[in-house]
């Protein structure tokens, strides 16, 4: 369903293009956002409590966020999951995590509980970096990292040409959409 979303608004906005008139677009945003809401509908369900609003954080993972670097709105998504990722962030920091090399930080509980201070560190390192530099660095040690991407920079990444598709269009635009992220055994993707 939502790559049939995906194309009709691909094709309003190709159309939009052609003819310079306005289109309405319509969505239902309960379906739009179902399918990402789940774990939160499943705590609810059990606890008869609304889950806790923790952001861009996790109970899992720490620290996690997505930290501001060098340049205009520029981001990098980053989570550090295992003690073994944090031990290498903090080699990648160098001299700037000092403050953050001491044994109540070497537990994802300490992480947690002290996640502000250390977000403070980490930022402070990602501002004088681009995104990319900070996922490649991040990848290098094993740790999960993501430069933010507009759209029109997505095509770039090997992991979203292999989502991308693309679409027949009026007026002869390269227009890719998303597509199913995942394919059946040896099947080759429809296009």
């Amino acid at each position: 369903a939502y790559e049939i979303y995906q194309c009709d608004w691909s094709s309003d906005v190709c159309s939009s293009d052609l003819t310079g008139l306005g289109r309405n677009l319509n969505m239902a945003q309960f379906e739009g956002s179902a399918g990402m809401i789940g774990s939160l509908v499943l705590y609810g369900a059990i606890t008869g409590k609304a889950a806790p609003r923790i952001g861009n954080r996790s109970d899992i993972a720490a620290p996690q966020g997505v930290y501001r670097c060098a340049g205009d709105d520029q981001w990098c998504a980053i989570s550090i999951q295992t003690d073994v990722q944090w031990t290498r962030l903090l080699d990648l920091l160098g001299d700037g995590a000092d403050a953050l090399r001491r044994a109540g930080l070497n537990t994802l509980a300490g992480r947690i509980q002290h996640h502000d201070e250390i977000d403070a560190v980490l930022e402070s390192w990602t501002r004088e970096i681009t995104p990319t530099q900070a996922e490649d660095r991040l990848a290098a040690i094993g740790a999960p990292a993501a430069a933010m991407r507009r759209g029109n920079e997505i095509g770039a990444v090997a992991e979203w040409r292999e989502v991308l598709r693309p679409i027949e269009n009026e007026g002869g635009f390269d227009w890719q959409v998303p597509g199913l992220p995942f394919s059946f055994g040896e099947t080759k993707p429809v296009t």
